[in-house]
């Protein structure tokens, strides 16, 4: 027997099709059990469905990028070696951490108020 080979696009569009034939299916069978009570058919059709994507989003930086760029300025005084430009990237984020880490601060990347008090930033 002969096997079809597919792209990445016609494997993700087969994949779409398959899932959404399998979340019609499941929905209709929750509308026509009618063994349950309105409110119990609600709860289960809400548990079926699939939540959609989240988009993506921006998130603000609690602090400027001026202010980044000295949070930078402190991490290369304590031995990194960041490019000065304001934006927290990977290497600053990874900086940070293990500047947290060495200094027994809660470790999560993030310039915390006790991170930069601890820097000397601010």
């Amino acid at each position: 027997m002969k096997m079809m080979r597919m792209n990445g696009n016609k494997k993700r569009l087969a994949l779409s099709i398959l899932c959404g034939c399998s979340l019609v299916l499941g929905c209709v069978f929750v509308a026509f059990a009618g063994n349950e009570s309105p409110t119990t058919q609600k709860k289960i059709v809400k548990t079926q469905q699939v939540p959609s994507k989240a988009k993506a989003t921006k998130h603000k930086s609690a602090i400027s990028r001026k202010e980044v760029k000295t949070l930078q300025k402190a991490l290369n005084r304590k031995g990194f070696h960041l490019k000065i430009d304001g934006i927290i990237g990977k290497h600053t984020r990874a900086a940070i951490k293990v500047f947290q880490k060495r200094n027994g601060l809660k470790v999560t990347g993030k310039p915390d108020r006790l991170t930069l008090a601890k820097l000397g930033v601010k």
